[in-house]
């Protein structure tokens, strides 16, 4: 059922929600007709000043529901990545508003028809899939528990943080078999900062007509946690692997939040970005699949990052990229249910 709230409805629910008033940044962001019209797909928006925080209708869908036909995909492209003995593996960012601290979740004023516990179950299910077809995949909606949780995500934007992506390259080195998550969790050290204006504080700016400030979160610095034979400039030659990826690993077309640094650090491997902003679930694979680089003896190991807001369960999307030209004239045996 769509749910449609007048400022008045929301300022009712907002109450019902958190034991008092909450204070969003402008009722208009609760009230999809009178967004700007970009925004409206991806509205109602939930916020609270005294947080910080602010969380999209858009978020709040359950999209990880895996069909028969996903998973005969999932084993179509495993398969041919192990063609050509490439080791293929997900690194699946989590549903954000499962992030959301609790004082502020109060706050939110979110429909009471957001189940947490659905998406968490949804996510986790998914992950489950993909290490079922084979494919390595750490559950990543499990940080939310965790003391690691509070600097997981920005308040004021979609992304993880650099501290996220961190922690979520060392669960995936775990999952890899490369030693324990809380032994990789302490190889990392914020000594740095990193500061984000926002994706979210730009919808405040534009429906509300002032931007949020500029968050300021713990960031590592790759560069002086080096080994002492990098920084001596005697490292043997490294393994190279291939990061393929959306706007979580190629923010403002940097990689602004070091994930191709964290997976070189964490897995001592040399690290290609072939990630694009933007692509979805289908561009950047499509892209380093007709690169020529599947075919090539370059990678032992790829890493497709896949966010909350495109995951692989999206049958078009995993029948483009198993029908890219490079595979299909490999010889893949498209299977159907």
């Amino acid at each position: 059922m769509k749910r449609l709230l007048t400022p008045l409805a929301f300022a009712a629910a907002t109450l019902l929600a958190s034991g008092g008033y909450a204070t969003p940044y402008c009722e208009s962001l609760a009230v999809k007709d009178q967004l700007p019209k970009k925004y409206q797909k991806r509205g109602p928006f939930y916020s609270d000043t005294s947080s910080g925080w602010i969380v999209g209708q858009d978020q709040l869908r359950n999209k990880y529901a895996v069909s028969d036909e996903a998973v005969a995909l999932w084993h179509d492209i495993r398969a041919e990545f192990e063609k050509h003995a490439i080791d293929l593996v997900v690194l699946a960012a989590p549903p954000r508003p499962l992030f959301v601290p609790k004082s502020a979740l109060d706050a939110l004023g979110m429909p009471l028809d957001a189940e947490l516990p659905v998406l968490q179950d949804g996510f986790s299910a998914y992950i489950a899939a993909l290490n079922a077809a084979g494919i390595v995949a750490p559950d990543l909606s499990r940080v939310a528990q965790s003391p690691l949780a509070a600097e997981y995500y920005f308040a004021r934007d979609t992304h993880w943080t650099p501290m996220g992506a961190a922690v979520s390259v060392a669960h995936l080195n775990a999952a890899m078999g490369k030693g324990a998550i809380d032994a990789n969790v302490a190889r990392i050290t914020s000594d740095g900062t990193y500061d984000e204006k926002g994706s979210l504080a730009g919808v405040v700016k534009d429906a509300c007509g002032k931007r949020p400030k500029t968050e300021t979160v713990p960031a590592p610095q790759y560069a002086i946690q080096g080994s002492a034979a990098s920084l001596l400039g005697a490292a043997p030659e490294l393994e190279k692997l291939a990061l393929v990826g959306t706007s979580f690993s190629d923010r403002y077309q940097r990689d602004a939040y070091q994930v191709a640094d964290a997976l070189a650090f964490m897995m001592d491997v040399h690290v290609d970005n072939f990630s694009v902003t933007g692509g979805g679930l289908v561009g950047s694979m499509e892209a380093f699949i007709r690169s020529g680089a599947l075919a090539s003896t370059s990678y032992k190991t790829v890493v497709w990052e896949a966010p909350y807001s495109a995951p692989l369960t999206d049958v078009n999307g995993l029948r483009q990229i198993s029908g890219c030209p490079e595979i299909c004239g490999a010889g893949v045996t498209h299977r159907r249910p």
